[in-house]
């Protein structure tokens, strides 16, 4: 009598935009370690290293800039037995343009919030709620604070697993101590003029090293690049004039003492982040076990990242010169990681 196998369940995670790639590989590995047929759906201009993912996920690339991109994207899921879509960013206008198009009842989709108060303040997020009904966040606290509507399930997804690159080549001093603060240098993210208050500071130890850990030529990045130069402080940071090949960046991630966020009460939406957004350097301290230089308005039960808290430049130098001991975090447990996931998108 013959069998038939039964066929791999395949999955498709969309990324419409050019950001977010840090968060893809972790849930596609999810997706293949649950037996799935992940599959990965892309703007072209996306940042992914796709050499790392190609050995587990179909990859398939679109010109989002061009005319019918949502449409082939739309002909494609139809025409692929595609039972479950995930949306690595579930708010937008592109997002916003496709929920409207006509799926059929199989399908069902799930996505990332990266600012879950959209779900009270954006009329296009409530018409793409029409559609997905699923929402996963970065962080939970997030989890905590989820609007609460109905027939809308939340979970908090930790997205905190990266490739390995093992060509490690760095050499740090070893009584130096290095502060990381990754992504490119954006006045709206970060509180930039703080680490010039900070190392300017006649009590700023010698022996630490600020490593901002993007490409500086790009935004406000020159620009900071000539205060730190007229004000004579380049010697007390390492900085990029180009973009930070993976495994370079990953070196440097592994080799930090400390990784600090630079949101503070001044940040523009830094109230966003004590509730509906979670900064991608909290997650990158999950995955490198790295633990924060925090403002003192993270200091609360929700927020359980490891950390050592500060109000002033002063009070941080303080911290840091007496060798205090950050907060615990808990570690990530791949496989609870992935079997939430994997629930989650599969049954949403």
């Amino acid at each position: 009598m013959r069998t038939t196998r039964k066929q791999k369940a395949k999955v498709a995670l969309i990324e419409f935009y050019p950001f977010h790639s840090e968060l893809i590989y972790s849930q596609l590995l999810f997706l293949y370690k649950s037996n799935c047929t992940p599959i990965l759906i892309c703007n072209k201009q996306n940042a992914i290293n796709y050499e790392t993912i190609k050995n587990f996920a179909t990859i398939k690339t679109y010109d989002m800039q061009k005319p019918g991109s949502l449409l082939r994207i739309w002909y494609f899921l139809l025409n692929s037995k595609i039972n479950n879509v995930v949306f690595n960013t579930a708010q937008g206008p592109s997002v916003l343009k496709f929920s409207l198009l006509p799926f059929p009842k199989r399908i069902k989709f799930s996505g990332i919030l990266h600012n879950t108060n959209k779900l009270n303040s954006s009329f296009g997020q409530r018409i793409i709620t029409r559609r997905v009904k699923s929402y996963l966040v970065l962080a939970s606290y997030m989890k905590a604070y989820f609007p609460q509507k109905n027939k809308i399930s939340s979970i908090h997804v930790n997205c905190a697993y990266v490739p390995s690159f093992n060509n490690c080549e760095l050499i740090k001093p070893e009584k130096e101590v290095w502060i990381g603060v990754p992504g490119s240098i954006e006045y709206k993210r970060r509180d930039y003029d703080f680490l010039l208050e900070l190392a300017s500071d006649p009590s700023f130890p010698e022996n630490i090293k600020i490593i901002l850990l993007g490409n500086a030529s790009k935004h406000e990045g020159p620009s900071f690049i000539k205060k730190l130069t007229e004000q004579g402080l380049e010697q007390k940071f390492i900085v990029f004039n180009n973009f930070v090949p993976d495994s370079q960046f990953q070196c440097y991630m592994k080799s930090f003492d400390f990784l600090l966020p630079l949101i503070h009460p001044t940040t523009p939406s830094a109230d966003a982040y004590l509730k509906y957004k979670a900064s991608g350097t909290f997650i990158q301290s999950s995955t490198y076990s790295k633990p924060m230089l925090c403002h003192k308005m993270f200091n609360t039960n929700l927020f359980d990242y490891s950390a050592l808290f500060y109000s002033t430049s002063a009070e941080l130098i303080n911290s840091l010169k007496s060798n205090r001991k950050p907060s615990k975090s808990p570690a990530p447990v791949f496989e609870q990681d992935r079997s939430n996931y994997y629930s989650f998108v599969t049954h949403p």
